[in-house]
């Protein structure tokens, strides 16, 4: 017998770019869309190279990068705000940032800084 998703249920998954235009915005968008009733928030880790997204995150991940924004900053940024949050933090990213820095620690950090999910 086939079982059919159960499509009467939503969630509210917003995204946001983290550090457009800067790492203080993105503290208060994440308090304020929280507020609002988000589900999950899935943060985008800044990325030199987005090809594979439209131009709307390419264009944000471009101003933080030119912002100074690093990973590390996120994560601490995000060590921060989560404890405040009653909705889970995802993680969105590519490979290579992870990679670059290790599986291992880029859980390890993600962890440590309240993240849920990558």
């Amino acid at each position: 017998m086939l079982k059919f998703f159960d499509c009467t249920q939503t969630a509210f998954i917003p995204y946001i770019t983290a550090g457009d235009p800067d790492l203080a915005t993105t503290a208060e968008a994440l308090r304020l869309l929280d507020t609002i009733g988000a589900d999950v928030i899935e943060v985008g880790l800044p990325f030199s190279d987005p090809y594979a997204d439209g131009p709307v995150i390419q264009a944000s991940a471009a101003r933080a990068l030119s912002a100074g924004v690093t990973t590390d900053a996120v994560m601490a940024m995000l060590k921060e705000v989560t404890p405040e949050l009653s909705c889970p933090v995802v993680i969105f990213s590519y490979f290579n940032p992870i990679e670059r820095r290790g599986a291992g620690s880029f859980t390890a950090a993600a962890r440590e800084a309240g993240v849920r999910g990558k």
